[in-house]
């Protein structure tokens, strides 16, 4: 859907990719455990970017900022989250997300600040509680899915497919060194933290994308920062068909 989806999107490829909101603790963090703060952007092209997110009492997302947009969590309904966002300080969208029994995200409506629906999202997992599979339906206009695949806890590749079923693009993922996966980002969400599901274990060290044909479009590969407490601390990310970097520093709490 619009720059919110692909601002998602894009950080999930990049830094990865509505209940409980903490962030997964590394095997050797010492008994430390911290929450996602702050991440700064800056792009080889010179272009720059940054997140904040404030949590409530309970520690669940309260306020998550990317640049200009601002997003608002409201816990207040049972079996749901709603959220409001704001763009420079104007409402401009509003998602109603529906928890299953586990407060994962099952179904998310986009709506307009006048509440007229926009499109509606749908969310499945498999029985460890990772996100297999996704679509987005609007109320005009063309909708797609992506279908995720879950090895040994971590996503190795994803499909995705526009509304009459045919493959528009593959993604497909490695791992070269096993780091603890501690990003803000779970496979596929919408919004940070693991409100989509579990997150995976490792975090991938490069992704590749091809078309249906076999046709390489973009080839990432990262190299990755952590902390003494085992927390990523910075990842560059740089496509090696343009040799156009992304580098992320993640600030915790």
């Amino acid at each position: 859907m619009k720059k919110i989806l692909f601002a998602v999107m894009t950080l999930s490829f990049f830094t990865m990719s509505c209940h409980k909101e903490k962030i997964a603790e590394p095997d050797n963090a010492g008994g430390v455990t911290k929450k996602m703060k702050r991440i700064d952007e800056v792009t080889s092209t010179g272009s720059t970017g940054s997140e904040l997110y404030q949590y409530d009492e309970k520690g669940r997302l309260k306020e998550w900022t990317y640049n200009t947009s601002r997003n608002v969590f409201d816990y207040s309904v049972n079996g749901k989250i709603m959220v409001t966002n704001f763009n420079n300080g104007v409402p401009e969208w509003k998602y109603e997300c529906d928890l299953n029994s586990k407060g994962l995200v099952t179904g998310l409506l986009v709506k307009y600040p006048d509440g007229t629906l926009y499109g509606t999202y749908t969310y499945n997992y498999n029985s460890d509680d990772y996100l297999v599979y996704t679509s987005y339906t609007p109320v005009s206009g063309q909708g797609f899915s992506f279908t995720y695949q879950i090895e040994n806890d971590n996503l190795v590749a994803y499909t995705q497919r526009s509304l009459d079923n045919s493959i528009t693009r593959i993604g497909t993922y490695s791992y070269d060194t096993p780091i603890k996966n501690t990003l803000s980002y779970s496979t596929g969400g919408y919004f940070p933290g693991d409100m989509f599901g579990r997150q995976t274990k490792n975090v991938h060290t490069s992704l590749v994308l091809t078309k249906a044909d076999g046709t390489v479009t973009h080839n990432f590969k990262r190299n990755i920062e952590v902390d003494n407490d085992g927390y990523i601390s910075k990842v560059r990310n740089t496509n090696l068909l343009t040799g156009v970097w992304v580098e992320a520093t993640y600030t915790y709490e």
